[in-house]
């Protein structure tokens, strides 16, 4: 009886897990070297700042090449995604807990998702279910190097 009863919460616990994997999102992780990626992106002294041209042209013209409606260039600090440049979007910000770049930042790799709203870590992402509703991503990360950006093709594109 004991195995029995064993199995059953065992069984039970599994399935409650899964439903609440299932109807909710997956957070970003913290990188292992946050601590030094922040710092890094405050000795950059960009976070927070107005609006520059050239920024918005790159957005811009990368979103009109790659023929999506939302281009960003987004910077994740401690709480939030911040858009240093962006694209068909109005926010300025969105908390880090619901950004697909803090999932983007923990690779030097492309972060590619093809489809949001089957993803199992985005399909209950509320940038998914409600606006912007975004169904696909691509994110490449900025890579910092002897004090430079060294990989500048750090936007998002959305659609």
């Amino acid at each position: 009886m004991g195995n029995l009863f064993t199995w059953f919460n065992t069984v039970f616990y599994f399935d409650i897990l899964i439903i609440k994997l299932w109807r909710y999102f997956i957070k970003p992780k913290i990188p292992l070297n946050e601590i030094e990626r922040l710092k890094l992106l405050k000795n950059f002294d960009i976070l927070d700042t107005g609006v520059e041209e050239i920024f918005d042209n790159f957005t811009k013209l990368a979103a009109l090449i790659c023929e999506v409606p939302i281009c960003l260039i987004s910077l994740v600090d401690e709480n939030r995604q911040w858009f240093k440049s962006k694209y068909g979007l109005e926010a300025c910000e969105t908390p880090r807990d619901i950004s697909f770049c803090g999932h983007a930042i923990h690779d030097n790799k492309i972060f590619y998702v093809e489809d949001a709203t089957t993803d199992f870590r985005f399909k209950n992402n509320p940038l998914v279910t409600g606006n912007p509703k975004i169904s696909f991503d691509v994110s490449q990360k900025l890579v910092q190097f002897e004090g430079r950006l060294k990989n500048f093709s750090a936007t998002r594109f959305t659609f």
